[in-house]
Parts: structure tokens; C-alpha cells; sequence
């Protein structure tokens, strides 16, 4: 479709082009004119929203809808242009891809963790990954839920909650094979007491205190440990070190 000459069909050619412009400024310069002919094409309802399996999205699709379940969480990146970007991974039955949030839409990423399953419209596809779009949407259909520390297996992405019940401090953990340093804790929710690590940035335990309600997202369990990795979410509420249990809810 000749997107131009569609729009054209209903709008003076003046018409269009300032559009065209004030588009682009309210995407503070960062759409091209390609893009923002599409995205008023769209709000006239001259595009369809298709959707697609993830692993059946055609190369360079644009403003289709995937549905998903998350399976990672990466931290956001940061560039020296200013930019900065977050990648969530996405899965169905039909395969796994990288979901690529620009700038202000990383915002939406802080509310996602593993396990979430979640729709997306407005995505586009470039070089085998899939991008949220200027004027994409995300809506969360299921939220993963909180784990109790007496049922969760080993090789599996959990949430938990709990309170910490002892500061173990820096030490030396073997992992895959390899002898690494990294900061430890006990947790404790009431069912069960676990020990936990944190393998990157492990000076994010320094913050920690006895008795903190902590929420850790998109934590590993490995032999009965909780490991705090690249793609987990530390978040810690300051307690009493007298209570050594979550509380209950």
C-alpha cells in the first residue's frame, strides 16, 4: 500500500504534511517521516493490526500483535547517544524472541518480571528481534505470582518474599565450575528459610538489613539456593529486625 497516496485521498496535500511535522515533534524528532505517515495512517484506520505467532512473524512486519509469556527480564542499556533500551524475552509455543523497549517505553518494563503473560500491539520486527513501536501498547493478562520457599524446585524462575532473617556477607560460591565472590543472605517466609546469593552487583546486599521485607523477581534455584542474578529484581521495604517472618497476604 501506498500509505502516502491513501492519506492523500481524504487530506490536502498541506494537510498532510503538517501533520507529518508536528507527528515528528511529538516524538521529540525521533520518528522518521516514513514511520509517521504510518502512525497517522493508522489513527484514520487505514492499517490493520495483524497478529501473529512469535516464531511465524514475517521479517520487517510492522504493526502486528503478539501474545507471550515472559521468560527474562534484562536490565536497561544505556548508549552513548543518550538512548537508552530493555530487552524482555518473550515465548509461545512457537518459538522465543528478544522484545526491544526504546526510551521512555522502558518504563513499562519496570511493572514486568518472569512468567508474566502478556499482549503487545503495534510491534515491528528488524533483524530477527521484535520492537515495541512509537505508539504500541502492552497489556498484562497474567501476572506470575510469589512462590513460598518450601515448594520452589530447583532450575526454575521464581518470585519470593520474605524477610532477611541473617546477613552472611561476602564469601566464595563455586559456580558452573568456577570459583566466584558474592554476597549472601538468609530468607524466611514463614514456611521455610533459604539461603540466597547474589551473583551481580553483589553490592546490592550491602543495602540489606535484618529483618527488610524483601521482593526478589526473576531469581534461579539452584541446589535449594536462591540465585540473584544479571535479570533479577532486588526490592527491599526497611523492617524490624525483630520480625523474622513476611507477614502474611
Amino acid at each position: 500500500m501506498d500509505i502516502k497516496a491513501e492519506l492523500l485521498k481524504s487530506m490536502e496535500r498541506e494537510e498532510l504534511e503538517q501533520e507529518v511535522k508536528l507527528k515528528i515533534a511529538s516524538f521529540d524528532g525521533l520518528l522518521t517521516r516514513e514511520v509517521a505517515l504510518r502512525l497517522i495512517a493508522k489513527e484514520k484506520g487505514l492499517l490493520k493490526s495483524e497478529q501473529f505467532m512469535i516464531g511465524e512473524v514475517p521479517k520487517d512486519a510492522r504493526d502486528f500483535t503478539i501474545r507471550g509469556k515472559i521468560t527474562r527480564v534484562w536490565p536497561v542499556m544505556g548508549y552513548s547517544s543518550g538512548k537508552q533500551s530493555q530487552v524482555v524475552e518473550v515465548k509461545d509455543e512457537t518459538g522465543e524472541k528478544p522484545l526491544v523497549f526504546w526510551n521512555r517505553d522502558t518504563r513499562l518494563v519496570q511493572r514486568l518480571r518472569a512468567r508474566d503473560l502478556i499482549t503487545v500491539k503495534g510491534a515491528y520486527e528488524k533483524s530477527g528481534e521484535l520492537h515495541f513501536g512509537f505508539q504500541g501498547s502492552l497489556s498484562v493478562e497474567g501476572r506470575a505470582g510469589v512462590s513460598e520457599l518450601k515448594d520452589i524446585p530447583d532450575n526454575e524462575t521464581v518470585h519470593i518474599k520474605g524477610r532477611v532473617s541473617r546477613l552472611e556477607g561476602y564469601d566464595k560460591f563455586v559456580r558452573n565450575g568456577r570459583g566466584s565472590v558474592a554476597f549472601s543472605f538468609l530468607i524466611s517466609d514463614g514456611t521455610a528459610e533459604r539461603r540466597a546469593i547474589i551473583w551481580n552487583d553483589s553490592e546490592r546486599g550491602e543495602r540489606l538489613k535484618e529483618g527488610d521485607e524483601i521482593l526478589v523477581e526473576g531469581a534461579g534455584v539452584n541446589k535449594g539456593d536462591i540465585d540473584i542474578g544479571l535479570c533479577s529484581r532486588l526490592k527491599i521495604r526497611r523492617g524490624n529486625p525483630e520480625k523474622k517472618n513476611a507477614p502474611s497476604g
